[in-house]
């Protein structure tokens, strides 16, 4: 799995602007497919599978060079291409999966973009996850930083759009029945039950990071492939932040 952590922001960017540009006028509209996410939301796992199913290019960290094409992003705008998938997560495990993400980081990560992390959010002591929890919400709310938008603005935009829609865990609880639920796949010709169960097994949590689900490794960005973990770093005044931002949207998609 390859990542950005030794790849110059300039050339990120670069592909992001490049990406915006394929997809509007280089790309087989009808072929394609969009999966947004907020970041740490599983987005990325889950579009591996999909573009597996749909035999078409995932140009993850890379400029994008087939015209059917799955383009996966942290974005709010719904690209011009025919179908849209939007992929759900608690955000109690968001913000803890984001934290180690940008606070902690992973060999996925730059370290000066850690290190802004830190600084912008003024976490000294990384490793305090709990304790260090309530700010890092409250930073995440109030003055996002790449994406420069919160979850409830994502929310906000991604809950109104006509697309797929998935959560998190359903996938994890069942993947086979979560696949087989979306739309665009109901064209999908030959034995669908059968393709979907080879696919979900090659990219199972063990076969991506060599771990079982559960196995925690917090340095890595497959971090740990739980639902729920999120109880062991929120406090109460951790807590009612968050539900303070965003309780109402938790609400609607059932996280309560």
């Amino acid at each position: 799995m390859s990542g950005n952590s030794k790849r110059s922001r300039w050339i990120i960017r670069a592909e992001a602007a490049y990406r915006q540009f394929f997809v509007r006028y280089c790309c087989d509209r009808q072929s394609s497919l969009q999966v947004a996410e907020f970041p740490k939301s599983g987005g990325s796992w889950i579009s591996g599978m999909v573009s597996d199913l749909l035999q078409i290019d995932f140009p993850r960290n890379r400029f994008p060079a087939s015209r059917s094409s799955l383009f996966h992003g942290h974005v709010l705008v719904r690209f011009p291409v025919k179908n849209a998938l939007v992929v759900w997560r608690d955000p109690r495990d968001v913000m803890v999966s984001w934290y180690f993400h940008s606070i902690v980081g992973n060999s996925h990560v730059q370290p000066s973009f850690v290190a802004s992390c830190r600084r912008r959010s003024g976490i000294v002591d990384a490793g305090n996850v709990k304790s260090n929890m309530q700010k890092f919400v409250r930073w995440c709310f109030e003055d996002p930083y790449s994406p420069a938008f919160t979850w409830s603005d994502f929310y906000d935009y991604w809950s109104c759009q006509d697309c797929d829609v998935l959560k998190y865990e359903d996938v994890l609880q069942n993947p086979v029945d979560a696949l087989l639920s979306l739309e665009f796949l109901s064209c999908f010709s030959g034995d669908r039950e059968a393709s979907v169960r080879r696919v979900v097994e090659a990219h199972s949590f063990a076969k991506q990071s060599g771990r079982r689900s559960g196995v925690e490794v917090k340095g890595a960005f497959l971090r740990k492939g739980v639902a729920g973990d999120w109880v062991n770093y929120f406090d109460s005044d951790a807590l009612a932040t968050l539900m303070s931002y965003a309780g109402d949207r938790m609400n609607g998609l059932g996280y309560t």
